[in-house]
């Protein structure tokens, strides 16, 4: 009598079997603990906390200054025009150099070649767009921390040839950025705390440490000078030199806290 053969494919069948039967004891067993650390971290913290949100508006004086100042130049063609300006750009950088900025103080914000096209009529009065040459424009940017010699600088500009204020932005540098970070996030998480103790005051209930801190926000708004008036002061051709004394930047923080209470 023949002896029958096992399946060669039996003892994977088991395996695979058994495979099954652990994985769905695992995830049965992980869903349980999920339930039950939510139910406990529920039961410990959402069901008993007051969350609040701070904030704060502090002003702090500038440390930097940015300025941009354009040198424009015209001609027939575009090399005459381009030469024009690279002349009067390196006077403007020398004499700005001479009033004590570092090269590195200056650089090149955009520098654009352009034609020029005017409207004229012919002497039948229709008019077309009649070719007037180029326009070289390049606008230098300036930083510095000598608050008190943007007036000087910008005068010595204007008199080597620079023919546009463009904007004045008074700013923090990275320094002082995290100086003034500090004290706002500060005023910020006690405001969250004075809000807190209101809320927990008027319910009736005991106000407990705080549980978790979080940043939400945090910016300031740079000072722009009106550079109109200095444009003004320049074509009076006024002989004393223009102060300029930027205002306070407004700096901003938010942070959401939550307290625990019983």
């Amino acid at each position: 009598m023949a002896e029958k053969k096992e399946c060669p494919y039996k003892k994977i069948h088991w395996i695979l079997a058994i495979a099954v039967v652990v994985l769905l004891a695992a995830a049965f067993k992980l869903g349980y603990y999920k339930s039950s650390y939510h139910e406990s971290y529920g039961s410990k913290y959402n069901r008993n906390i007051i969350t609040v949100s701070g904030n704060s508006e502090i002003d702090a004086s500038p440390d930097k200054a940015e300025m941009y100042v354009a040198v424009s130049n015209e001609a027939l063609a575009a090399k005459e025009a381009k030469d024009k300006n690279s002349e009067t750009s390196n006077n403007v950088i020398d004499a700005l150099i001479k009033q004590g900025l570092k090269k590195d103080d200056i650089e090149t914000s955009s520098f654009t070649i352009s034609p020029k096209y005017e409207w004229e009529n012919d002497e039948k009065g229709i008019g077309k767009q009649v070719f007037k040459g180029y326009e070289v424009r390049h606008v230098l940017k300036i930083t510095t921390q000598t608050i008190d010699k943007i007036g000087e600088f910008l005068d010595a500009a204007v008199d080597a040839g620079a023919n546009n204020v463009e904007q004045i932005r008074f700013g923090l540098t990275k320094e002082k950025e995290v100086e003034v970070k500090t004290d706002a996030l500060y005023e910020a998480a006690k405001n969250a705390e004075e809000k807190a103790i209101v809320l927990a005051t008027s319910l009736g209930v005991n106000l407990k440490k705080a549980v978790s801190i979080q940043e939400t926000s945090f910016s300031y708004q740079p000072y722009y000078y009106d550079t109109r008036s200095f444009e003004t002061a320049a074509m009076a051709k006024m002989e004393s030199t223009q102060v300029i004394a930027p205002k306070n930047v407004e700096v901003r923080a938010n942070v959401n806290v939550v307290f625990g209470m019983k």
